[in-house]
């Protein structure tokens, strides 16, 4: 008996039968893909979110340093009003020609003090004056030589009247304008 023969598909015929596999579409391809993709996606958002983190940090540090120093700059808002009330209390801006008010006291403790009675003393700028009880023409003159020899005087004017009592009787005051030198220059000497 004679064989049969076997038909043998035409390639046209078998590619129609057959399939193909698209290996883009195949679980296997697809799976590292996807982890690829997830693993570059959780390192782009945890270097994103670290980089957030450090400038939302910084942000919080500025806006801290802000509000220090709107916080200064309100305790220093009143600065002119205390410091010119402060200069009224010091000497610190005060006309540097005028002498120290501890040395003409010193001055007066001196020279005026342990030869007669003061009633009336008054200092304005560099300018002291006085109204003196119990000196004679011959004392004045001792008082105005001495003073004249002091540094800090510049010089001194006398004028002598008679002052009248409640009681009637008269006596001799002298009234005396001691002009003091002018403090800066002592000051640059002594430097």
């Amino acid at each position: 008996m004679a064989k049969k023969e076997k038909a043998v598909a035409s390639k046209t015929t078998l590619n129609l039968a057959m399939r193909e596999r698209d290996l883009a579409k195949s679980p296997v391809v697809a799976l590292p893909v996807i982890v690829v993709i997830a693993l570059v996606a959780a390192l782009v958002s945890w270097g994103v979110g670290s980089q957030l983190a450090r400038v939302t940090a910084a942000q919080q540090e500025v806006d801290q340093m802000r509000e220090t120093v709107e916080t200064l700059r309100a305790g220093y808002a009143d600065y002119d009003q205390v410091r010119e009330e402060y200069n009224r209390y010091t000497y610190k801006d005060f006309d540097r020609t005028i002498a120290d008010r501890l040395d003409v006291l010193s001055l007066m403790e001196r020279q005026v003090y342990p030869v007669c009675a003061v009633r009336s003393f008054a200092v304005a700028g560099r300018q002291m004056s006085l109204v003196l009880e119990g000196l004679t023409l011959e004392s004045t003159s001792s008082l105005i030589t001495r003073l004249n020899a002091e540094e800090m005087v510049d010089s001194v004017s006398v004028s002598v009247y008679d002052a009248t009592s409640d009681s009637g009787t008269t006596y001799p005051l002298t009234n005396m304008v001691i002009v003091l030198a002018d403090a800066s220059e002592s000051e640059e000497v002594a430097k």
